[in-house]
């Protein structure tokens, strides 16, 4: 009777420890499954970060290049405005002294017509002194030759 009370008190030692052993193995798979749940979760967490950065910094790359584009095209636009500016400032140069040839042949042209006329006036000036001369000249000798008779 002994024995078998010791056997069962072993059998019942024995389910104990090995309910004991299956909990501590539950236990130990529990907190392996925590651990390898979080590892799992920090490497998403991770992977999302560089996710995040990639895509940042593709933005921020994106914002240079169009910044880069829009400096270019402002440049490009400054110097057509220049360019623009200097052609205006050329033409209006020109035009300037196209007016001023156009003024000074003018004038030349006045001039030269003054003097023609100013020749005129004096060749008929002296015809007419010529004629007047000659004319007095001829009554003279006619009044003289009417003295004479």
């Amino acid at each position: 009777a002994a024995e078998r009370l010791m056997q069962e008190v072993n059998e019942a030692n024995g389910a104990a420890m090995k309910i004991k052993e299956e909990r501590m193995l539950a236990e130990k798979l529990e907190e392996q499954k925590i651990i390898e749940y979080q590892e799992a979760k920090e490497l998403r967490e991770r992977e999302l970060e560089a996710e995040k950065a990639a895509i940042a910094a593709e933005k921020e790359k994106e914002t240079a290049k169009l910044r880069a584009m829009q400096e270019k095209a402002q440049d490009k636009a400054s110097e057509m405005d220049a360019l623009r500016a200097k052609r205006a400032m050329e033409a209006a140069e020109r035009a300037a002294r196209s007016k001023e040839k156009a003024e000074k042949d003018k004038q030349d042209a006045m001039n030269a017509d003054l003097k023609e006329a100013r020749a005129q006036q004096q060749a008929e000036k002296e015809r007419r002194l010529g004629e007047q001369a000659k004319f007095e000249r001829d009554e003279f000798e006619r009044i003289i030759e009417v003295q004479m008779q």
